[in-house]
């Protein structure tokens, strides 16, 4: 057993807004405010940025080898451009993004031997990556989004919600658990192309390299792509976001497939067969109130020795928020 505590802060430098969000754009909301009015010229301009630091502490209570604490950290820059505000260019964006970690891991500092980190932020140890470094364009209206360049894997598909710093209760659990999909920081070359068919319902699919060096602390700013392409993932994904009762909801089911290269080995070809034999991954997330309710289900036989996981349940609740300093 875990018990971990999360200390979250972050130092805005301006705003982390994509075209798609110009309109939310407030310089209120950043702990620095308007800059003297540099930030909002900034974003007419089409260039908005954002530095955020979060830091996670956690404390092992109870099993493992030792009780005791790790803290860990993050800082990230982020820069999105606006091209058509910039170049005239008409739909068009460009996002790059660096992290840098640093810290301690529970799991590994107090032996715990869970599948499930206790502190998400630690992911890929200590390093500075790129995350993100891709060129995007909306077309049809609005309606389709392409995305093509460097992308964290989670980040167009499965994209579920982070309260807890625990990775039960964080983003997506398929990503942890199934071979050779990388999560946020590591980032592949690939394209992603989201179609919007009405306001509930949405069509995406997602092709990724898988290129396992890239987790190398030596390929942390490879702007490149290092040798080793064992292959890669394409992900089709139908989404509905209804609204129950006032409260959102967001539901997907998809389907991961695996192809390999022909200089791909011949265990690495079985490898990425096996990912698409069968395998249909189900989410949900339900809001209702302060509470949240999360489901992730993996839809494929079971297969001794081969499978890790096959689904997953989690529910929240906020029943305060003392350091909410704005209305929403």
């Amino acid at each position: 057993m875990t018990t971990s505590l999360r200390f979250g802060s972050g130092i805005l430098a301006a705003c982390l807004i994509t075209s798609a969000h110009a309109a939310e754009y407030s310089p209120d909301q950043f702990l620095f405010g308007d800059w003297n009015g540099s930030r909002t010229r900034l974003h007419e301009s089409g260039v908005d940025l954002q530095i955020t630091y979060v830091n996670e502490l956690a404390w092992n209570t109870q099993g493992g080898d030792d009780h005791t604490g790790t803290y860990s950290d993050q800082l990230m820059f982020d820069a999105a451009l606006d091209l058509d505000k910039l170049l005239g260019w008409s739909g068009a964006g460009f996002r790059f993004t660096v992290v840098n970690r640093n810290g301690e891991n529970l799991n590994a500092e107090a032996d715990l031997g869970v599948l499930l980190q206790p502190q998400e932020i630690h992911g890929y140890g200590s390093v500075t990556r790129l995350v993100q470094f891709y060129y995007q364009q909306a077309l049809l209206d609005d309606r389709l989004l392409v995305k093509l360049g460097r992308l964290p894997m989670s980040g167009e598909i499965y994209p579920f919600a982070c309260p807890f710093q625990n990775l039960g209760f964080c983003g997506t659990v398929p990503g942890y658990v199934t071979p050779n999909w990388f999560t946020w920081p590591i980032s592949q070359w690939g394209a992603t192309a989201r179609y919007q068919l009405d306001a509930e319902w949405s069509l995406q699919t997602a092709l990724y390299q898988v290129n396992p060096r890239f987790t190398e602390r030596e390929q942390g700013l490879n702007f490149g792509s290092p040798s080793g392409i064992t292959g890669y993932h394409a992900v089709a994904e139908l989404g509905w976001t209804p609204t129950f009762a006032g409260q959102p909801g967001a539901y997907r089911l998809g389907r991961p497939a695996g192809g390999a290269f022909r200089r791909a080995s011949r265990r690495t070809r079985q490898g990425l067969r096996r990912l698409s034999d069968g395998r249909t991954t189900a989410l949900a997330e339900q809001r209702g109130g302060r509470a949240t309710l999360e489901a992730v289900r993996q839809l494929h036989p079971v297969r001794p020795g081969r499978d890790l996981y096959r689904a997953h349940l989690a529910g929240w609740r906020h029943p305060l928020r003392p350091l909410r300093l704005a209305p929403e």
